[in-house]
């Protein structure tokens, strides 16, 4: 840390060491001390750009998080989704959640509540109810 300051300090720009906090990781996020006596204090989350990084070290509560907000997506395009003007193709690219979650790590939940959303996009747009008993791999095709 001293050698980050100093090359700060060589750039004109100052760290503010009482805003600066740390992401520990799988540890009791303490204070961390500095040189000069310096302390930052650790924090169990931390944000970036959207993305909430937890002190697990795992993506589950943030894979949670877009399933959520796919779901809130799809409910408030329903009418659009449910609509006849528009064509079947334009209405399978409003699906929200697929894009990115190519490289989450899935656990077996998580992975059948992505599917569950991606198929509800697909029945949505396809104007097919739960209640006709079509089969996922059917609704896959169409």
């Amino acid at each position: 840390m001293r050698k980050l300051v100093e090359e700060y300090n060589t750039w004109g720009l100052m760290i503010n060491i009482e805003k600066t906090k740390y992401l520990c990781v799988r540890n009791d996020f303490n204070s961390l001390e500095l040189y000069e006596g310096k302390v930052i204090s650790g924090r169990p989350d931390y944000t970036h750009l959207g993305v909430t990084f937890g002190d697990t070290g795992t993506d589950g509560k943030e894979i949670e998080k877009k399933i959520t907000q796919a779901k809130q997506v799809i409910g408030c395009l329903n009418s659009v989704c449910g609509s006849g003007e528009i064509k079947k193709g334009r209405k399978i690219r409003l699906g929200s959640l697929p894009y990115g979650s190519e490289t989450w790590r899935h656990t077996e939940g998580l992975k059948s509540r992505s599917e569950e959303v991606e198929m509800d996009v697909l029945r949505r747009s396809s104007i097919t109810s739960k209640r006709e008993h079509v089969p996922n791999e059917v609704m896959k095709r169409e």
